[in-house]
This record gives structure tokens, C-alpha cells and sequence, in this order.
């Protein structure tokens, strides 16, 4: 009998801890996404791509916004952060993603708001 068949995986706040931990492990975060993961982990609230880079410029003046906007896509796909929701750029007023830190929180059926007929 083989039981090499993986369970599918519950996505918590540990799940999330130890795909970083075995990400960095394994050398596959680079040191642009390990600034992003810092800067999203130490943030009270969920931040937009440009917020984030624009704190990456206080300790890199040069760092270009697109030298860290493929990390977002990049760690959301190892569930190492997710989208957060939506807010007005401050740069062009526009709402684009916010980022927050850990998998994607699936809402449970019985707090999703009914739909009305």
C-alpha cells in the first residue's frame, strides 16, 4: 500500500510559518521578497505594492517599484501573503491590492452575507 499521497493542506497561520520557513530553507526567497515579507510582517495594517516600496526606499533611495512588484505574485503563490482587500493609491488615486502577511483567510459559509431574492 502506498502512502505517499499528500492531505490537502489547511492553510493557517503555521501552514503559512512553515511554507516561509521552508521556503527560506530551501534559498528560494530572494532578498527582494524576504524586504517585501519584513516590511508586510511588520506593518499594523495591510499595505498596497507602492506603499511597500516606497518604505523599501527609506533604507534603498535608488530601489525601483519594479524591482519588488513581481515579489507580490511570487509569495502569494507559496501562501505567504494574500490580497487584503482594496484601497485608493496615493499616487493615482486609484484602488489597487492591499497585501497582508499568511494564506488567504477563507470566510465561513454561515458569516458570508445571503444573498437576498
Amino acid at each position: 500500500m502506498n502512502l505517499s499521497i499528500q492531505p490537502e493542506l489547511d492553510f493557517t497561520a503555521s501552514a503559512s510559518v512553515e511554507a516561509y520557513l521552508s521556503e527560506k530553507r530551501s534559498g528560494r526567497i530572494s532578498k527582494r521578497a524576504q524586504m517585501v515579507l519584513d516590511i508586510l510582517q511588520g506593518a499594523p495594517f495591510p499595505l498596497t505594492a507602492t506603499e511597500v516600496w516606497r518604505i523599501a526606499q527609506h533604507n534603498d533611495p535608488d530601489m525601483r517599484r519594479d524591482s519588488i512588484a513581481p515579489r507580490f505574485a511570487q509569495l502569494a503563490a507559496a501562501h505567504l501573503i494574500h490580497k487584503a482587500g482594496r484601497a485608493p493609491c496615493s499616487e493615482t488615486g486609484k484602488k489597487i491590492t492591499c497585501w497582508s502577511m499568511g494564506p488567504e483567510e477563507e470566510e465561513d459559509e454561515e458569516e458570508q452575507d445571503p444573498i437576498e431574492t
